[in-house]
């Protein structure tokens, strides 16, 4: 067995996939990457690792609404460079555009 720090161990653990969480806070649209979800019940609910630390959480308090995608693995870049980038600084909606169809 080999020793790793707790941070890298606790990616191993992850129960979910990457997703893309969308929000509208009634003027601009943001896209975020969402490392750890988990589904809580059978009743669409679902827990989402976010905070105050994060351009969408005062959206996603506010409003109570977004949408979660999981995207495909063609998308893999694209998702890690919005979890890259804070959409207090940029409008990731761009980011997310495909610059081809699927």
């Amino acid at each position: 067995m080999q020793e790793v720090n707790i941070e890298k161990a606790l990616t191993y653990i992850e129960p979910g996939p990457l997703v893309l969480v969308t929000t509208f806070d009634g003027l601009r649209n943001n896209v975020m990457t969402i490392s750890w979800t988990m589904a809580i019940d059978f009743a669409q609910h679902i827990v989402l690792t976010t905070g105050p630390w994060n351009h969408s959480f005062n959206t996603l308090m506010e409003q109570r609404e977004c949408v979660v995608c999981i995207p495909p693995v063609s998308m893999l870049e694209t998702v890690v460079r919005i979890g890259m980038v804070s959409g207090t600084d940029l409008s990731l909606i761009h980011i997310s555009e495909p610059t081809r169809p699927y």
